[in-house]
């Protein structure tokens, strides 16, 4: 299986939609935190990038997804952002 880390690769900041589609789909590191212990869908949010997170939750994701250094989920940073759009969009 082909090994990339996916919250290191440029498609999620950017939303190259395939790019994601096809790192998710011959990758397990969704599930592996960066060196700041984030997930991918973290990292969207942080980004404020729509595209990547609905991709990402499309592909089964998980949104809830805690950091391990402070159990935050992608909803909490998207609060912390007071970005309401993306609260709803996880939320949905």
């Amino acid at each position: 299986m082909l090994q990339v880390k996916l919250h290191c690769t440029l498609p999620v900041k950017t939303g190259q939609l395939e790019n994601i589609k096809q790192l998710v789909k011959h990758s397990s590191s969704t599930y592996v935190p960066n060196g700041e212990g984030l997930f991918p869908i973290h990292i969207a949010v942080n980004e404020q990038n729509v595209k990547a997170i609905d991709a990402l939750i499309n592909l089964g994701v998980d949104v809830n997804a805690q950091a391990p250094e402070n159990y935050k989920t992608a909803l909490h940073l998207a609060y912390e952002a007071q970005n309401y759009a993306l609260i709803i969009d996880l939320l949905a």
